[in-house]
């Protein structure tokens, strides 16, 4: 049996229990396949740790697939599931704020952490919506993510660059009357054409280990349809194998990422792990422009289908 090193974007959460999920079911042992994972440290970079490092699968937002293969064509990863169909970045903002839309941000301060995926995908939002991203004053933090939100609502800010799934599970461990304080902007008002994060392999894993990919993939996402069908087996599970996770803040977070990130209508016709190929072409079309690149990637050098499993195995 071979290993598949996987790196995770984060420690065990709702925002991947499936992972912990389809561990403990055994999909992975009855696939004969043997998965180990290591937590990384975001979702953005997860694409170019695993470029660089020996890991043959990655958990993590697509976007920077764009620059690096871009920039490396033939090298860079290539991702072989989508998970969220829809962008979970957000901006934070206070529900009393003045800001209603991307036309409103001009001369505003969002506080953001440098590697997070909302932030570093700004430019792609101002595109699509539009307004000049230069005018928005941005400041980087070190701040947990709930010090920033608070921070805000106390005045020291106008927003905060997040995924909405993250924000709302860190008010809610504070205080469960926070959420009710904070309203968001959202990209797939915006920019409705992104993704967000993908399964994705490295090109050294689709080209020497093609059937435990594959093989991977078909446990993954019976995991998935699980953790659909039900959500608190998928919270147990996390919580096994994080234990100092709250079952409430958890299970909340995995029903607003179930609405918001992975449900989206296209699904009925490409099921979970697949895209619509137009509405990528045009997600890749405008993150390379907006990242100024010399050189757009083509389609299937960032997403290919040929390790999904079977479509109807896919459906729900």
């Amino acid at each position: 049996m071979n290993t598949l090193r996987v790196l995770v974007n984060s420690l065990p959460s709702g925002a991947n229990a499936w992972f912990s999920l389809t561990e403990d079911l055994g999909y992975f042992a009855a696939e004969d396949v043997a998965v180990e994972f290591t937590a990384g440290t975001g979702a953005y970079g997860a694409a170019g740790r695993l470029m660089s490092e020996p890991f043959d699968l990655a958990f993590g937002d697509f976007s920077p697939l764009v620059e690096l293969n871009g920039r490396h064509p033939g090298e860079a990863p290539v991702a072989v599931h989508s998970v969220y169909n829809n962008s979970p970045s957000v901006i934070g903002l206070s529900r009393d704020s003045a800001l209603h839309g991307p036309q409103d941000l001009a001369g505003k301060v969002l506080l953001g952490h440098a590697s997070d995926v909302a932030l570093k995908t700004f430019s792609s939002f101002a595109l699509g919506a539009g307004i000049d991203a230069t005018t928005v004053n941005i400041k980087l933090s070190d701040a947990p993510m709930l010090d920033m939100l608070l921070e805000m609502l106390a005045g020291g800010a106008d927003g905060v660059f997040g995924y909405h799934t993250s924000q709302m599970a860190v008010l809610r461990a504070r205080d469960g009357a926070l959420p009710g304080w904070v309203r968001f902007l959202r990209y797939p008002d915006t920019v409705p054409d992104l993704y967000g994060s993908m399964i994705m392999a490295s090109r050294s894993a689709l080209r020497d280990k093609p059937h435990d990919v594959r093989a991977a993939l078909r446990a993954i996402n019976r995991g998935l349809k699980a953790t659909i069908e039900d959500p608190h087996a998928a919270v147990r599970a996390v919580i096994r194998h994080n234990p100092k996770l709250s079952e409430e803040v958890e299970l909340a977070r995995i029903a607003d990422m179930l609405a918001d990130e992975i449900r989206h209508p296209e699904l009925r016709r490409v099921g979970l792990g697949g895209v619509d190929p137009g509405r990528l072409s045009r997600a890749i079309a405008l993150l390379a422009r907006a990242d100024n690149l010399s050189r757009e990637p083509a389609l299937d050098e960032i997403f290919t289908p040929a390790f999904l499993p079977e479509l109807r195995t896919r459906l729900y």
